[in-house]
């Protein structure tokens, strides 16, 4: 298995700013050049927005006693749920603000990461406590029958009391969670370079396991925190309705019902012959009285001419 990485990683100890940290991590090149800047543990808030959701049932099922070739009786028989969520960095408010975008790297590359997903599972019991925690992997490259490869991960698993994840469950079955967002603090394995501000545009990961190997100094045994414990989480599942509105050159079709959020005027007064009753008669009226002035004026021509 060939992982991809570019870049060694190098413990320091003694860093220019100490009053600021104690300790950083470098990447350097194969002549030993610094790349970049010192990397310390990003504790500050960081989302990530789904993108695809699934709802999956597993069923898992494991031989037990055979005789003659049947299965006898299963000795292992469990069943779960699962919500899987494909995720990108950033939310709403990120995306309106430059400043505010984060990109993530695997420490030892300069690729920017594409792949983040959330496993969200409930937990056996109510009175377990809920947790999440983060993991991932360097991109790789392995070969069986044939070279196959995948790229550079990072994912999160949230488990949840049953009633919480039933619920879950039944808004995304429902079709009711039309944004899902998390919020993570703390996370163990995240990286960046000092900062007096809360928010950082470049985030490097140091995932589990002996790829991203660190060099120490001569007699120091430190490991640096990799992907595993996330310190804080929020999990937001909002339910978006918005009042459509018709552009100047679209026609909203008849059958076609849509709520506005502006208060219509009062309607005028129908009635069943389409006019009110009182201007019937005041028609009527009129026409009565126009045949009297009609008479009225022939009567004074034929006055007037026999004089």
């Amino acid at each position: 298995m060939k992982y991809q990485l570019d870049r060694r990683l190098r413990l320091l100890t003694e860093p220019e700013h100490k009053s600021l940290y104690s300790w950083a991590i470098l990447e350097v090149d194969e002549r030993g050049q610094v790349l970049g800047r010192d990397q310390i543990p990003w504790v500050w808030t960081l989302t990530f927005t789904a993108t695809e959701v699934v709802l999956g049932d597993i069923l898992n099922l494991k031989d037990g006693e055979k005789t003659e070739g049947r299965v006898d009786s299963w000795s292992e028989r469990s069943q779960s749920r699962v919500i899987r969520c494909k995720m990108r960095p950033g939310d709403s408010h990120s995306d309106k603000d430059w400043f505010r975008r984060t990109t993530y790297k695997m420490f030892g590359t300069d690729r920017i990461l594409q792949q983040f997903q959330l496993d969200i599972t409930a937990l056996d019991t109510e009175e377990e406590d809920e947790e999440c925690r983060a993991w991932g992997f360097v991109a790789y490259e392995y070969r069986d029958i044939r070279t196959q490869s995948d790229d550079d991960m990072v994912g999160f698993n949230l488990q949840v009391k049953p009633a919480t994840f039933a619920r879950y469950a039944q808004r995304i079955a429902e079709g009711s969670a039309d944004e899902i967002v998390l919020s993570v603090g703390m996370v163990s394995g995240f990286y960046s370079d000092w900062s007096p501000d809360v928010v950082t545009q470049d985030v490097k990961i140091l995932a589990p396991g002996k790829e991203q190997a660190i060099e120490l100094p001569v007699g120091v045994e430190f490991e640096p925190p990799r992907l595993g414990r996330v310190g804080e989480v929020r999990l937001y599942i909002n339910t978006a309705r918005v009042a459509k509105t018709l552009q100047s050159n679209e026609t909203e079709l008849p059958d076609e019902p849509r709520e506005s959020l502006v208060r219509p005027d009062a309607a005028l007064p129908q009635f069943a012959d389409g006019i009110d009753p009182k201007t019937t008669a005041l028609f009527v009226s009129l026409q009565k009285t126009g045949k009297w002035i009609i008479w009225l004026l022939v009567l004074l021509i034929v006055v007037t001419i026999w004089r």
